[in-house]
């Protein structure tokens, strides 16, 4: 009798952990969407309260380089300022730069809405010259484009009127990186982060992952 007390004393000592797990089993699907809610309403800049604690995004409107209360100002080291200059000698002063604004239309494998993204090239003030540039050559991944070879297709812009502009649609912010070819036979690389700000985009980890994952599947079918 006092064997099966004890085994009765032993179970009971599970009885909450194991009720845990069974509330999140069932719930699992509510609780998702509610983790989701909370990250998107984080990433759309609103603050979250419960009791005590607050939970606030990045506030980018309030930043302003110019006072001194949100930032420690010092002196600047020798590495940043040759390295600024660099960069610009280096480019000759043409910069990549880009322009995001939604298309309307959606993926036809994930179906999630997707952005048009124009990358360009704009000389800096009056110091670069645009018909110094011979080509530029975009890439945006493997995935983009007639995907022909290892490495996928990149896109080579020969005509310089719209400032040696292509233009793409995706359904997410990616990396483009570029080769700025010039008449004298030089080159240099320069990169962008195509980023959706302004759009309303907001990035959904639990949603694009198995979306990510389709179109990488779908990708590979057409490649074969």
């Amino acid at each position: 009798m006092a064997s099966f007390n004890n085994l009765l004393t032993a179970l009971s000592g599970f009885a909450w952990p194991a009720l845990l797990l069974v509330v999140l089993v069932y719930f699992r699907n509510e609780l998702r969407s509610i983790a989701l809610q909370f990250q998107r309403q984080l990433a759309s800049g609103a603050a979250l309260k419960w009791k005590d604690f607050e939970f606030r995004a990045i506030q980018i409107d309030v930043l302003d380089a110019r006072q001194g209360s949100e930032y420690a100002q010092v002196p600047a080291d020798k590495f940043l300022f040759e390295k600024r200059h660099k960069s610009y000698k280096e480019n000759k002063n043409p910069f990549l730069v880009h322009r995001t604004s939604p298309s309307g239309q959606f993926h036809p494998f994930n179906k999630l809405p997707t952005y048009d993204i124009t990358v360009y090239l704009l000389s800096h003030k009056n110091f670069g010259h645009l018909n110094d540039v011979k080509e530029v050559q975009y890439y945006f991944g493997h995935h983009f484009g007639l995907q022909q070879g290892e490495y996928g297709t990149k896109f080579v812009v020969k005509n310089g009127t719209d400032n040696f502009a292509v233009k793409t649609n995706a359904y997410g912010p990616m990396l483009c990186e570029a080769r700025v070819v010039f008449h004298d036979g030089s080159e240099t690389s320069v990169s962008r982060y195509l980023d959706f700000e302004g759009t309303g985009y907001r990035f959904s980890a639990a949603t694009n992952a198995s979306d990510i994952e389709k179109t990488k599947a779908r990708s590979e079918e057409v490649r074969t």
